[in-house]
């Protein structure tokens, strides 16, 4: 099976064989079922109120070596404790697990490792099994090689967490008059992994593992004092002044290591090449005063 021109008896043999192969059907799942459940409760008193929520999502990829499993949690609840006393808080979670094929990450030959390429590429005389063992072939007869063999052997995966929460306390010591300090925290992490099984038959029987961590998250602090009052509903009045700090912070990671020689042991510490690993942060800070003054005469004229 090489390059170039068949000769009178491949023809032939192609002619016998009487394949007519949709590589379009043969690499991709059509079907590529999605399922989700979704769940939601909410209720509460006369000072008190809540509202809680779920989502579960699975869903296969039109190529077989894809998909992706999401998760995700949402809570509220808002309380009026006192008539000049309220508290509240705004949380959401989700995490998720993907799995992509080697050439969804951008990697290698697209005519050797992309199902896209090879369903328009491939010919369709030839047949991704052997007439004689019914067994799947490594290579057609123009020399490509088998993308849904070779993905078997790749295997990446992603987790992503991401956290938002949101809480506040407001006081309100004397009527329109309202003092409000409020936190906010988003968190993001993302790790990956990225293999090659050291069983990979068209290998030279050793593996790489590949290695990425990500942690990004954000704080901010909000305090604020407002002030809104109407005369005779003609003079309306309303001003805020307040502060806020960002900080922010970033860690990054990633490593690799080859060598290994059994699929079930493909740690760093059992590589036998050169690791290569690198790292990365950054860090910032930001601090604001701010303020605003309006005022309306009869809603029909604005200053501020």
């Amino acid at each position: 099976r090489k390059w170039g021109v068949f000769n009178e008896a491949t023809c032939n043999m192609i002619a016998e064989m009487g394949h007519d192969t949709n590589w379009r059907e043969y690499f991709y799942d059509y079907s590529a079922p999605m399922y989700q459940v979704d769940m939601s409760v909410s209720g509460g008193s006369k000072k008190t109120s809540y509202y809680v929520s779920g989502m579960f999502m699975d869903q296969q990829g039109t190529d077989y070596a894809s998909g992706v499993h999401k998760y995700a949690f949402r809570a509220n609840v808002e309380s009026q404790a006192k008539s000049w006393f309220k508290i509240g808080a705004n949380s959401s979670v989700g995490f998720d697990e993907r799995q992509l094929s080697q050439m969804s990450q951008g990697y290698g030959s697209y005519t050797n490792t992309s199902p896209a390429f090879a369903s328009i590429l491939w010919p369709t005389w030839d047949s991704p099994y052997d007439p004689e063992t019914g067994e799947e072939v490594w290579y057609n007869m123009i020399g490509m090689m088998n993308p849904n063999l070779r993905n078997k052997y790749y295997r990446y995966k992603g987790n992503t967490l991401q956290l938002n929460t949101t809480g506040f306390v407001q006081i309100t010591p004397i009527e329109n008059l309202n003092f409000k300090a409020q936190v906010s925290v988003d968190l993001w992490e993302y790790t990956a992994e990225d293999k090659k099984l050291p069983s990979y038959p068209e290998g030279n029987g050793k593996g790489y593992v590949d290695r990425w961590a990500n942690n990004d998250h954000t704080i901010t602090y909000t305090n604020t004092i407002d002030y809104q009052r109407s005369f005779n509903d003609l003079h309306n009045i309303y001003a805020v002044v307040g502060h806020e700090s960002v900080m922010y912070k970033s860690l990054g990671m990633y490593g690799t290591i080859s060598g290994q020689t059994n699929d079930k042991m493909l740690t760093w510490n059992n590589g036998t090449g050169t690791p290569s690993i690198s790292d990365s942060a950054s860090e910032y800070t930001f601090n604001s005063v701010f303020g605003r003054a309006e005022y309306n005469f009869n809603r029909k004229y604005f200053v501020d």
